[in-house]
C-alpha cells in the first residue's frame, strides 16, 4: 500500500517541470498506464530521466533527493495507482533486479512511500547485502524502512554493516527505538575488535551502545576501551562524554 503522501507529490513535482519536462513525463505516464507490461515500460522510460529532467526538483518528503530520484519514485507511484493488481513485491524486486545503480538508490530511498506495509521487505533486505556503498548508505541512512520494517536480526545487521563501511551511524533512522541487547554486545564486540587491530571505527559507535545492557565480560572492559578511543580520536571523546552523561554512567571517567 502506497503512503497517504504519496499520491499527492506529483502536482508539486510538475509546477517545478518546464513545458517539455511535463511533456514527455506525460508521455511516460501514458505508455505506463496503457501497456500490458507496466514494469518492462517502466523501465524503459525510467532509463531516459536523467537525460530528459534537467530542472532542480525537491519535495519535503525526500529532501535527500536529487531531482532524476524524485522523478522516479513518482513513476514508480504512478505504475502502482495505475496497475492496482501489480503487487508492490514484484513490482520492487524487478525495477531492483534490471534497474542500473542510479535506478537502484532512487528505489530505495522511495520505499518508504511506495510500500507502506513492509510487503517487499524481502527485496530491501537483499539490497542490505549488496556491495555498493552508494546502494547501501541510500537504504541504511536516513531512510525509516528498515526501522519499520526488518526483523532485529536484519536490522542489526544493517547497523553493523554501517560501521564496517564506515558510515554515520547516527544517521540510522529508528536506531534508538530498534536497540536490543544483541546490538548493543555487536558494536562493543566491534569496538574490541578495532581496538586490537589498532584501528579506529566511526565515533558514532557509542550512539548504539546502552552501557547498562552489555553483558558482563563488556560491560567489565568498558571503562578501559572507553579511555582508549577518547586518548585517540577526539570524535570519540565526544560521543562518550555524550554517552556517559545521556545515561548518567558515574563509575566511567575518560
Amino acid at each position: 500500500m502506497l503512503n497517504p503522501v504519496a499520491k499527492d507529490m506529483l502536482p508539486r513535482v510538475r509546477i517545478q517541470l518546464t513545458t517539455e519536462e511535463n511533456a514527455w513525463l506525460s508521455a511516460g505516464f501514458d505508455a505506463i498506464r496503457s501497456s500490458n507490461d507496466a514494469v518492462n515500460e517502466l523501465l524503459n522510460i525510467s532509463v531516459g530521466v536523467k537525460r530528459k529532467i534537467k530542472s532542480a526538483v525537491s519535495l519535503d518528503e525526500l529532501p535527500l533527493c536529487e531531482a532524476s530520484e524524485i522523478v522516479r519514485i513518482i513513476l514508480l507511484i504512478d505504475t502502482l495507482l495505475c496497475h492496482s493488481n501489480l503487487p508492490i513485491s514484484q513490482l520492487v524486486k524487478d525495477y531492483y533486479q534490471y534497474g542500473d545503480s542510479q535506478e537502484k538508490c532512487a528505489l530505495i530511498k522511495g520505499l518508504f512511500l511506495l510500500d507502506s506495509e513492509g510487503l517487499a521487505v524481502n527485496t530491501a533486505v537483499r539490497a542490505s547485502r549488496c556491495n555498493s556503498v552508494d546502494e547501501f548508505a541510500a537504504l541504511a541512512l536516513h531512510n525509516p524502512y528498515p526501522s519499520t520494517h526488518f526483523e532485529v536480526l536484519n536490522f542489526n545487521q544493517l547497523v553493523l554493516k554501517a560501521l564496517h563501511q564506515g558510515l554515520n551511524i547516527e544517521n540510522v533512522i529508528g536506531l534508538q527505538s530498534r536497540s536490543n541487547d544483541v546490538l548493543n554486545n555487536m558494536c562493543f564486540s566491534y569496538v574490541i575488535e578495532q581496538a586490537l587491530a589498532e584501528r579506529i571505527p566511526p565515533a558514532s559507535i557509542w550512539s548504539a551502545i546502552q552501557v547498562n545492557a552489555l553483558e558482563a565480560e563488556h560491560k567489565a572492559v568498558f571503562s578501559q576501551y572507553a579511555r582508549h578511543f577518547a586518548a585517540r580520536d577526539e570524535a570519540h571523546k565526544q560521543g562518550l562524554e555524550r554517552l556517559i552523561e545521556s545515561q548518567a554512567i558515574e563509575d566511567v571517567t575518560i
